[in-house]
């Protein structure tokens, strides 16, 4: 049987959380706002594509002289631009904040 939140997915059988945890929970996930899970992977993307960018930005370093430098800077270029999109993108829907 699927737990039917996420707080069950992860409780012992038999122990019941107490209601007020239940309110607390809901209060907190309405205080931050619906778009929280939404933003949080926007950011967990953009900083993951800028991450990979830049290992295969050093990469090309160390096989410059064997044909696969341009590969990987050509690679590192992409994935930098992917999130600047997805970022510009993101600002432009209201999904992150400020300016991009």
């Amino acid at each position: 049987m699927q737990p039917s939140t996420h707080v069950e997915a992860v409780a012992t059988d038999g122990i019941d959380p107490p209601a007020a945890f239940d309110r607390l929970r809901s209060e907190l996930h309405a205080a931050a706002g619906c778009d929280r899970i939404t933003n949080s992977r926007t950011r967990d993307t953009v900083t993951q594509l800028r991450t990979r960018a830049d290992f295969f930005r050093d990469a090309l370093h160390v096989y410059a002289g064997t044909g696969l430098g341009d590969w990987y800077a050509e690679l590192s270029t992409r994935l930098h631009r992917l999130a600047d999109e997805i970022e510009t993108d993101a600002h432009a829907s209201g999904i992150l904040g400020g300016a991009a």
